[in-house]
């Protein structure tokens, strides 16, 4: 039996997705627009789209659309309505590690005060600029999910 690989619609750029075409080059992938009508005979297995959708996202769900899945987290926007049971999944969590990561050099940058207390040249005294520290304080965070979840484990 020969089966097909799925065909993905999307209305993210396709430079962004040049790794995902190498790690899995059986899929093919075309890229819609936006806005407006697709081309006669566009048709695809999945959409990957925004989590607020697209202005066409109607007519796209109309080309054999079957996953719908948003690149990003927070789907509250999506046009609901456009899916007629078709499954909607997102990116929840996946930028969570890189996102904390941040989260905490942000963190160490404003208590150590940089750049600010880089030395760009010799200083008259040594050892004299008050860095902070973040030791024994309190961290507060509102939400735990994924990302909280992350910043509370390197914290």
């Amino acid at each position: 039996m020969n089966q097909r690989s799925p065909r993905v619609l999307t209305h993210v750029h396709p430079g962004l997705l040049r790794r995902v075409k190498e790690r899995f080059p059986s899929v093919e992938i075309v890229h819609i627009p936006e806005e407006g009508p697709l081309d006669e005979g566009v048709e695809g297995d999945v959409l990957l789209t925004q989590t607020w959708g697209a202005p066409n996202t109607a007519d796209v769900m109309e080309r054999g659309v079957r996953w719908v899945h948003t690149y990003g987290t927070g789907v509250n926007r999506y046009p609901f309505e456009t899916l007629e049971g078709v499954p909607l999944t997102c990116s929840r969590g996946s930028g969570a590690v890189m996102i904390s990561e941040w989260v905490m050099a942000m963190l160490l940058a404003c208590e150590k005060r940089l750049p600010e207390s880089w030395i760009d040249e010799v200083p008259e005294i040594w050892n004299v600029f008050d860095l902070g520290g973040l030791h024994g304080r309190t961290l507060g965070l509102v939400g735990i999910g994924g990302i909280g979840q992350a910043i509370a484990e390197r914290a």
